[in-house]
């Protein structure tokens, strides 16, 4: 039922209104009245042009511009059902798997903690208990050693993913840096020294001292190609990547294998720089390290088409 407007300048009104926006999170009168419209509660329609600010300055020019019908007193009571039902879904409201947190001016802020400080600790924390605890494969390695997706169940069936090692040890080394956990550094030794172990080409190849992206055989522990290109294939890249988190574990932990693993990297890199040009890079992006042959790439356009630029 719409009635005639009461009397807009009650201080009682002023108040309710006040109040729905403290309770309820909205960020002002105005967007209080634009709710009760959109949902009914009001009659009438909302212009957007017309701004919280010239409603504070005068309530019954508002309404009158607006053609707002407010409910009389009988049904005020279904008004403030509408806020306690809109109150009580914000509240259970959920941005993924927690419910939404907002400050008094209705953004949204951190679910664990309101201090950013502590929300970030946390949820960093959280990620690293997950990679920790990861569960093993039935090679014996973590999970992460085999796979580039994560399945709390059955193991994906894909290997691992390109630079997936090196951006491990990079996270873990600023993680360290923050907190000094020694269980951080450690994961960080074990992925240099079982990749180093398991993972380069052989010294008397075109491309030594490489390491490859990828295991072609998934439970082998050896990587030894590329997912697409196949085995042998190597990316340079991902090579340089890895070069450099091992002389940043060097200076971690000062010690001299580190380092020299990096220094054949690079140098390998470095004797195979050429002059590139609009079409060719000084360095493909992937090439088989026995014959030094690039390794072709599919189109962009998923034809099947391979071209090597």
């Amino acid at each position: 039922m719409r009635t005639t407007l009461p009397d807009i300048n009650n201080l009682a009104f002023s108040c309710y209104l006040h109040l729905i926006v403290f309770q309820c999170g909205f960020g002002s009168e105005l967007s209080v009245i634009k709710f009760l419209v959109l949902s009914g509660g009001f009659g009438g329609t909302i212009d957007a042009e017309f701004t919280n600010a010239e409603m504070q300055v005068d309530y019954v020019k508002f309404y009158q511009k607006q053609k707002i019908v407010m409910p009389s007193k009988k049904n005020l009571l279904f008004v403030l059902l509408l806020i306690a039902t809109s109150k009580c879904f914000s509240q259970t409201e959920k941005l993924f798997y927690h419910p939404v947190q907002t400050d008094k001016e209705g953004n949204i802020i951190p679910w664990y903690n309101e201090d950013l400080g502590k929300s970030y600790s946390h949820t960093i924390q959280l990620v690293w208990n997950f990679w920790d605890t990861m569960r093993r494969d039935v090679n014996g390695l973590p999970y992460y050693m085999n796979h580039q997706v994560w399945n709390p169940t059955v193991d994906d069936h894909r290997g691992m993913g390109g630079d997936q090692l090196a951006m491990a040890i990079s996270s873990w080394r600023l993680l360290y840096d923050y907190t000094g956990n020694e269980r951080v550094k450690e994961n960080m030794r074990f992925i240099a020294d079982y990749y180093l172990t398991h993972g380069l080409s052989p010294a008397n190849a075109k491309w030594p001292n490489i390491p490859f992206p990828y295991n072609t055989l998934i439970y082998s522990g050896i990587f030894d190609g590329d997912m697409r290109a196949g085995k042998d294939v190597t990316q340079p890249d991902k090579a340089g990547s890895f070069g450099l988190e091992l002389v940043h574990l060097y200076k971690i932990e000062d010690n001299d294998v580190y380092l020299n693993y990096a220094i054949q990297i690079a140098n390998t890199l470095a004797t195979q720089v050429k002059t590139g040009d609009a079409n060719y890079s000084p360095l493909p992006f992937k090439v088989d390290v026995f014959t030094g042959k690039a390794a072709l790439l599919r189109h962009h356009d998923f034809t099947g088409t391979a071209i090597d630029t």
